[in-house]
């Protein structure tokens, strides 16, 4: 007799901020990184205020090119799975901003069980997401 597997529920993970988005999928304990990608830094660090307010704009525009790509690249790669939910975390309010803005599909929004605040980015953050999570999940 061949047993069937279990389908297992899949979950997509994304963690924002402001220089660097990763997405991952997290089913049946496994959690498989799908994509890390971070922002352009147009500038170095500034030191002056008077400089830091200059580039605000500059810097407000790269922030938002960089969500409308990273939200390119969660919609190319969400939509195509079964997903049962998706958790969103980040530190400070980028990740709330980010959901509040027009760079998810509104299929994908719909999905969106938790937003949780973390610490890290990268594949770090990932974990500490899923750590985090394990209530919700």
């Amino acid at each position: 007799m061949v047993k069937s597997k279990k389908n297992l529920d899949i979950y997509g993970l994304i963690v924002i901020d402001r220089s660097e988005m990763t997405i991952a999928t997290l089913s049946g304990g496994k959690k498989n990184i799908i994509k890390i990608m971070s922002a352009a830094k147009p500038f170095k660090r500034l030191e002056r205020c008077e400089i830091q307010k200059n580039y605000r704009p500059l810097i407000e525009q790269a922030t938002q090119e960089f969500f409308i790509r990273a939200g390119e690249h969660i919609n190319n790669q969400f939509l195509s799975l079964q997903l049962k939910g998706i958790i969103i975390g980040g530190g400070g309010p980028t990740k709330k901003y980010f959901v509040k803005g027009d760079y998810l599909d509104n299929r994908l929004k719909e999905k969106i069980i938790a937003i949780i605040d973390i610490g890290y980015s990268g594949e770090q953050g990932i974990d500490d997401l899923i750590k985090k999570a394990k209530l919700i999940l």
